[in-house]
């Protein structure tokens, strides 16, 4: 098991579903939403991109492969113990580095199937949660 570093307490979405058909920021392929993977905001080394995520005494482990939400170069939160810049972001109603206003102060995406990994109940496309946390895994286990 990794010696990397709990993000504790993050805002987590739901994206990729069977309506909101999404291509993989790392390989261009069409993300099949029934896969478990996530996004974070940060271009990933290919050694870097696997991850575990827990919430309420659920884990999920799966590799990040898009990049989001709302930011794409949140390099101290990702790789540092900073909180996600979203966070603030969606607190001032400043834009994020995609441009737009954050609707929500997410610094996960999931797809539908690591929700129901989970235990998130709801419909695909609408389900978002908050006290998640996550951290990078070894390589090796994936």
């Amino acid at each position: 098991m990794s010696e990397e570093i709990w993000h504790e307490n993050i805002y987590m979405t739901e994206f990729g579903g069977p309506s909101d058909i999404n291509k993989s920021a790392y390989d261009g392929k069409v993300l099949d939403y029934q896969d478990i993977f996530f996004a974070l905001p940060l271009r990933l080394p290919e050694d870097k991109r696997w991850i575990e995520v827990e919430y309420k005494g659920k884990t999920v482990e799966g590799l990040v492969n898009d990049i989001g939400p709302h930011n794409i170069k949140d390099k101290d939160y990702v790789l540092g113990e900073a909180r996600p810049l979203s966070e603030e972001q969606y607190r001032t109603k400043i834009k994020a580095q995609n441009g737009h206003i954050p609707r929500n102060p997410a610094g996960l995406d999931c797809s539908p199937a690591a929700m129901d990994a989970l235990g998130v109940k709801g419909p695909i496309d609408t389900r978002s949660v908050k006290g998640v946390r996550w951290r990078f895994k070894d390589q090796e286990v994936a």
